[in-house]
């Protein structure tokens, strides 16, 4: 003898059974999406930063820091790893490598996104500025620093005091 709710507690069970599989079924598709967009970035990372080597002439040795360190950047900056490549090619261009041009990434990232700057004007004016007064990698903090207080006495945003350095600094300098 089947008592009628426990027909329906059967019922149930069996239907709650089949929802689980084809929650289970969508996760496994959800997951190998992830799993190879994951592998196109990766991908991608190591294409865009391997031009540091082929172009800006990073060794390979220092190409591995550096990978590293544009990783732990975006991570405590929350700037995209790309925009973090496009800055390092920059400061890799202006003379800065490996562990050093990371420390003035990681000035130009923390400074570009406390004042909601453009990281490539930054990264230009600051490598500019250091170029002009023949500074080290480890003044990036003091002059990205001196370039908030710049363009904040100036009025101005930190793009605009970018912009305008193009003009002033061979004459400063």
């Amino acid at each position: 003898w089947l008592h009628p709710a426990g027909l329906l507690l059967a019922d149930s069970a069996a239907t709650v059974g089949a929802s689980m599989a084809k929650v289970g079924k969508g996760a496994s598709l959800v997951g190998l999406g992830v799993a190879a967009a994951s592998v196109k970035m990766a991908g991608d990372f190591e294409a865009h930063t391997a031009v540091l080597q082929t172009a800006a002439g990073e060794t390979a040795d220092g190409l591995k820091v550096v990978r590293k360190g544009i990783l732990s950047i975006s991570e405590g900056t929350g700037t995209g790893i790309k925009n973090l490549t496009d800055g390092m090619y920059t400061i890799e261009k202006a003379g800065f490598r490996g562990s050093k041009g990371l420390q003035v990434l990681k000035a130009a990232a923390q400074g570009a996104r406390e004042e909601n700057a453009n990281l490539a004007d930054v990264t230009n004016a600051m490598t500019s500025i250091m170029a002009s007064y023949h500074l080290k990698a480890d003044k990036s903090v003091q002059v990205m620093n001196a370039m908030k207080t710049a363009a904040g006495e100036g009025k101005i945003t930190m793009e605009e005091f970018s912009g305008a350095l193009s003009t002033v600094l061979p004459i400063a300098s």
